[in-house]
């Protein structure tokens, strides 16, 4: 738990804020997914706070908040009236890969190692058949660090997955968001987790929210800190649940 004196330092509390956290404090947990986060030890959450600057408390109040927002994810999606919306299937296997601009995130793992974050983003490139990624080389599927192309397999992805569209959106911009996340190719993985401005190097969640937040759109669910994580994706009021699956 963070210290009161903590917060007042690193946290960059608004109404907003206040309001959001007090309404994700009233989640239930119905799966033990997320249970015995430790940013501190036994994975990359070292990097992170040294990368950032962060305290380990810090980082964990984050990483608490994080779980709460994909765990609030998940359980909308079993609140969704199938028979009216007919986003989220029961089966494992989405019927389609995903349209250029379009976001894929996972409702565990990440892309770090660090449990400070939940899930993993990506978003399909103009070819269809094609993700942008960024991940740090050590838990690249094709050992890269960075951001990188990669083999659009969410389909057949076991697991908890989601594919987002943005509400407010058109053919140009779904291209023109996929066309800059393919120019970024070759960028670092940032493990700084805390600068989501940083246009030198992205994390995965980082590089989707930039690519959308160029055409107009900020896709970020608490748009007053400087983390953007997959589960504030999922959350935003500027996105849109096309189908998903809990797994």
């Amino acid at each position: 738990m963070v210290s009161e004196q903590t917060r007042k330092i690193r946290l960059p509390w608004s109404t907003a804020v206040v309001g959001i956290c007090a309404s994700l404090a009233s989640v239930a947990f119905v799966t033990p997914a997320f249970a015995g986060v430790d940013v501190s030890a036994g994975d990359s959450g070292w990097k992170v706070m040294d990368a950032s600057g962060v305290k380990a408390e810090v980082l964990q109040y984050y990483a608490d908040r994080d779980e709460k927002l994909m765990q609030k994810a998940i359980q909308d999606n079993d609140a969704l009236d199938l028979d009216s919306r007919g986003a989220v299937e029961s089966r494992v296997y989405s019927p389609k890969s995903g349209e250029p601009g379009e976001i894929w995130v996972s409702t565990f793992g990440n892309s770090s190692g660090s449990s400070a974050v939940v899930g993993h983003a990506a978003i399909v490139s103009n070819t269809k058949s094609i993700t942008i990624d960024s991940f740090g080389k050590k838990y690249s599927p094709i050992g890269k660090d960075g951001v990188q192309r990669y083999q659009n397999s969410w389909q057949n992805k076991p697991g908890g997955k989601i594919l987002l569209g943005n509400k407010v959106s058109s053919l140009k911009k779904r291209q023109a968001a996929a066309s800059w996340a393919e120019s970024q190719v070759g960028k670092p993985y940032n493990w700084n987790f805390f600068n989501k401005w940083d246009t030198d190097r992205y994390y995965c969640s980082q590089l989707v929210w930039r690519a959308w937040l160029n055409q107009g759109n900020n896709i970020d669910y608490i748009t007053v800190d400087s983390i953007v994580t997959p589960a504030e994706l999922v959350n935003s009021p500027a996105t849109v649940t096309l189908w998903a699956t809990n797994g």
